[in-house]
């Protein structure tokens, strides 16, 4: 299962103000556009979650993520023209959001094995390094691809 399509890797995201409250709306609206799910419903399971606790993950990263009743899963790469506060973990601004968009009814536990995942690869700085050094979709949808799906 390829989780990352090239048309879900968005570079140079502009948010008016640099704070994750404006950034969800944006993250929300361009995986509508690609997939057809509703950007509100996208929002509002993003915040939601984040009133939990921060998805800042540390190292200029975010990994927001929410479920949904229908569909299946996607990961989508969002890079950032401007840092912005996530109130990460670390307290650094994040650059890099991967948003994890995973079906409700999810027998395998996808949502949770991915979010793993994901946490464990942004514990490394290589991976880290690498992500951050890649500048097309292509490129980046193949290298997260291939970590991913290891």
């Amino acid at each position: 299962m390829t989780l990352i399509k090239q048309e879900l890797v968005f570079l140079n995201i502009e948010v008016d103000a640099s704070h994750k409250e404006e950034a969800l709306p944006i993250i929300s609206q361009k995986i509508s556009a690609i997939s057809g799910l509703s950007a509100t419903e996208l929002a509002a399971g993003f915040e939601q979650r984040e009133a939990l606790s921060t998805t800042g993950f540390g190292s200029g990263f975010a990994i927001p993520h929410t479920k949904i009743t229908q569909g299946e899963g996607l990961v989508a790469f969002f890079r950032f023209s401007q840092p912005i506060d996530w109130q990460a973990m670390d307290d650094s601004p994040v650059s890099t959001a991967i948003a994890l968009v995973m079906p409700e009814a999810d027998d395998t536990n996808l949502h949770l094995k991915m979010i793993s995942k994901l946490a464990r690869l942004l514990m490394h700085d290589e991976f880290i390094d690498t992500l951050n050094s890649l500048t097309t979709e292509a490129a980046i949808r193949d290298y997260l691809n291939s970590k991913l799906e290891d």
